[in-house]
């Protein structure tokens, strides 16, 4: 892990890291010096934790394309299907997350309007382990 990385991590990042590794996930910079590590299980990429991450408090975040039929690429990571193409996509999100794991809030939803990428942090431990997955014992 990059030095400069793990200084920005708090003692919330390391406790998950942990966690997700004893349950078969790889937490680890895709290159050498990058400052983010990927979080993935059997190929699938779960999502990130970077610096954007823990400035906005979160534990970890991930990406998601809503037009993939416009740019020819594939959605990322957590993107419902349900919601490509919504136009109010914070709104979208909101009901998705409350239908799928009973939370309103515990995230944060961010556009780079340049890329047409959304990208959402997830602040909330409880709403962290619903997503990922992971029983909260561990």
């Amino acid at each position: 892990m990059n030095e400069k990385l793990r200084k920005k991590l708090k003692p919330e990042h390391f406790e998950l890291i942990e966690r997700l590794k004893k349950l078969g996930f790889t937490v680890e910079a895709q290159k050498k010096g990058a400052q983010t590590l990927r979080i993935k299980k059997n190929g699938y990429n779960y999502g990130y934790i970077n610096k954007n991450t823990v400035q906005k408090n979160g534990l970890f975040g991930y990406r998601f394309n809503l037009s993939p039929f416009l740019t020819d690429q594939k959605t990322f990571d957590h993107c419902p299907h349900s919601i490509v193409g919504e136009g109010d996509v914070e709104n979208a999100l909101e009901n998705y997350f409350f239908k799928k794991y009973g939370f309103r809030d515990g995230w944060h939803l961010e556009h780079n309007k340049s890329k047409g990428k959304f990208y959402v942090t997830i602040n909330d431990i409880k709403l962290a382990e619903l997503i990922l997955g992971i029983d909260k014992k561990v």
